[in-house]
């Protein structure tokens, strides 16, 4: 039972980045799904002289979509990263505030 809900577990981090769920993780996930069916069934099929109708040339397209589609969703985390940071890095820095620890007999009034 451990074993099994460890899987989950793992298979859930997979879609999480910063513990939400990430549209780019499913995106590549669905892809991989779809593309890796549509190749398999192509290489299962044969034709009139014994071969199968995967090209190279289509295998190839196969591989080089799915790392675009990995690819290009890095750069939308890396520019929602930078967004982020750029957005922080715009507003005033927070007022420091004093701060009286393990000092009972000290209380600290002000804001």
């Amino acid at each position: 039972m451990s074993r099994g809900c460890n899987l989950l577990s793992r298979f859930a981090e997979f879609f999480e980045v910063n513990r939400s769920y990430s549209m780019r993780n499913l995106t590549v996930f669905i892809t991989i799904i779809v593309a890796s069916v549509i190749v398999l069934y192509l290489a299962a099929l044969v034709n009139n002289a014994g071969e199968t109708r995967l090209s190279a040339e289509m295998f190839i397209a196969y591989l080089l979509a799915g790392g675009g589609v990995y690819s290009f969703g890095k750069w939308q985390d890396d520019r929602t990263k930078r967004t982020e940071i750029d957005a922080a890095s715009d507003q005033p820095p927070a007022a420091a505030a004093s701060v009286t620890i393990n000092q009972p007999e000290k209380v600290n009034l002000s804001p």
